[in-house]
């Protein structure tokens, strides 16, 4: 490189989704470089310090951390197309889980409540 010159990167934002590399069916969402988390609310949280401010969860409030999917889908089809299985925002960064109320944002976004990153998809991969 020398003075003057310009790098340009492309980053492709689109929904993408991954797995845990020791299980293929528990699945996390990313939108370009964003890790997207659903929000799970704030009731009944506890702020303590201990050098930075720390928000935790008193107790757990979500029903199940397993969602299942539609009818001959799998988890499989999820991460080769997870935008078939959301509903967009067309004014923000913000992906609704189709038949389910969970609503996945940026998670650097998300301060003071609960939310979830990785989900287990059922049924889990063909095979």
């Amino acid at each position: 490189f020398k003075e003057g010159d310009t790098l340009t990167v492309d980053i492709p934002m689109e929904l993408r989704a991954f797995a845990l590399p020791d299980n293929p069916a528990s699945i996390g969402f990313k939108y370009g470089p964003l890790v997207l988390s659903a929000g799970l609310g704030s009731e009944d949280m506890v702020t303590t310090t201990t050098g930075v401010d720390v928000t935790i969860p008193a107790e757990k409030r979500v029903e199940s951390e397993t969602i299942t999917l539609p009818r001959k889908k799998t988890a499989e089809d999820l991460l080769l197309d997870p935008a078939q299985f959301f509903e967009s925002s067309k004014t923000s960064i913000s992906f609704k889980l189709k038949g389910t109320s969970l609503k996945f944002t940026p998670h650097y976004l998300r301060h003071h409540e609960r939310y979830g990153i990785y989900w287990y998809f059922e049924p889990a991969l063909r095979g």
